[in-house]
């Protein structure tokens, strides 16, 4: 059996909205964006998936 990683994911600049009382949304799409980049390197590293799906309303 293989083993896939599905990544759902909002436009960044929507992401962790309930910050939005104190952070900017510019803030909040990094953090986002970072998180993101995090999730998907420490996936890619990993021996056991056989793949990664992402799925979001970016293109």
């Amino acid at each position: 059996m293989k083993l896939w990683l599905i990544v759902p994911i909002k436009p960044f600049g929507e992401g962790k909205s309930r910050l939005a009382g104190v952070l900017p949304t510019s803030t909040r799409a990094t953090l986002n964006h970072q998180l993101f980049r995090h999730v998907i390197t420490q996936a890619l590293a990993s021996p056991i998936l056989a793949g990664i799906l992402v799925v979001s309303r970016d293109p």
